[in-house]
C-alpha cells in the first residue's frame, strides 16, 4: 500500500485502497524554515542527519509506504514519511488530516549494530570540532577537513570534493567517518553487552575523538566487556580521556562532559547488539 502526496502548491492527489482513503496537502509556509521553498529534501535515514538521497521539486508527486517516529526532530514533530524511492521526508511539511491513517514502518533488527549513532552524537562532534572548509593542518600536524575528518591523501584527494565545501558537505563526510568509528566499536564490544542509542553515540563521539586503536585498548572498553554497569564505567572512564587528536585542549573535559550526559540519558532503543534506531518498511 502507498499514498500519494502532492507538493504542488493546493495540489491534490487522491490515493485509496479498500475503504482507506488518504488526502494530504503541503503546507508551502513551512519550505521557509530549513528547506528550499520549491525543493523539499528526502534523506537515507528518517534522520536530520542522513544524507540527502533526493529533492523533490514542488510539482512533484510524493508517493509514501509508511511513517515512522523517531529521535530526529524537525520543526515541531518526529514523524518521518518513508517514500517508495526509499529515502525520508519529515512529516513537519506535510498536513495530515487526524482522521487519515498511515501505516507504521514495521521494525526490523538488523544482524549487527547501528552503523550511524544518533543526531544528540553528532551534535557533540560539530560543537567540539572546529569546522574546516579546505584541507589544513591540526595542532598534531595532520591534514584535516570538515568536522574533524583526517585526509589520507594529500589535499583530502579521496574524497573528491571542491575546496572550500558548505556545512552540508562537511557532515556527509562526518557521516561516512561515523561509521568507521561505529565499526571501531562493533568489533571491540562484546555481543552481549547492549547499549542504547544515547549510549552507543557518546561511546561514537568518544571514539571518533581518541581514535579507533586507543579505545579498543581503553579500561572502558575492558570494563564494558567485563560486565560492569555501563553507565557507571562511561561516568568514570570517559572524563579520564581529557586529550583528544584534535579539538582545542581547554575542551577536552568539557566535551567528555557532554558525552557522559548523553550517554547517562535515558535511551528508547537498542543500538547494540541488534540495530534498533532506525526503522525501514518490511519487504
Amino acid at each position: 500500500m502507498s499514498f500519494l502526496f502532492s507538493i504542488a502548491a493546493f495540489g491534490r492527489r487522491l490515493a485509496t485502497k479498500a475503504l482507506l482513503t488518504l488526502l494530504a496537502l503541503l503546507v508551502l509556509s513551512r519550505l521557509a524554515l530549513g528547506q528550499d521553498r520549491t525543493r523539499l529534501k528526502c534523506h537515507s535515514l528518517p534522520h536530520a542527519a542522513g544524507i540527502v538521497l533526493r529533492a523533490y521539486d514542488n510539482a512533484d508527486i510524493i508517493d509514501i509506504d509508511c511513517e515512522t517516529t523517531t529521535n530526529s526532530r524537525v520543526g515541531n514533530t518526529t514523524v518521518w514519511h518513508r517514500t517508495v524511492d526509499g529515502c525520508y521526508v519529515s512529516n513537519f511539511y506535510f498536513y495530515v488530516p487526524k482522521d487519515d491513517r498511515i501505516p507504521q514502518c514495521t521494525l526490523l533488527d538488523s544482524k549487527s549494530s547501528c552503523e550511524l549513532p544518533n543526531l544528540e552524537s553528532l551534535e557533540i562532534i560539530q560543537k567540539y570540532e572546529q569546522e574546516v572548509v579546505t584541507p589544513r593542518n591540526d595542532v598534531n600536524g595532520k591534514t584535516v577537513l570538515g568536522f574533524g575528518h583526517r585526509c589520507a591523501s594529500p589535499g583530502c584527494g579521496e574524497l573528491s570534493l571542491k575546496f572550500p565545501i558548505g556545512q552540508r558537505k562537511a557532515q556527509a563526510v562526518l557521516l561516512l567517518d561515523m561509521s568507521l568509528a561505529t565499526s571501531c566499536l562493533k568489533n571491540a564490544i562484546n555481543e552481549r553487552i547492549v547499549l542504547g542509542d544515547n549510549q552507543w553515540g557518546a561511546l561514537a563521539s568518544w571514539v571518533y575523538d581518541i581514535g579507533c586503536p586507543a579505545a579498543a585498548k581503553s579500561k572502558l572498553i575492558t570494563r564494558l566487556n567485563a560486565g560492569e554497569e555501563p553507565n557507571d564505567v562511561a561516568a568514570e572512564e570517559l572524563p579520564l580521556w581529557n586529550t583528544g587528536r584534535v579539538s582545542a585542549a581547554p575542551k577536552y573535559a568539557e566535551r567528555r562532559a557532554a558525552e557522559v550526559k548523553l550517554f547517562l540519558a535515558e535511551s528508547i532503543k537498542v543500538a547494540h547488539p541488534r540495530c534498533t534506531s532506525f526503522l525501514r518498511l518490511k519487504e
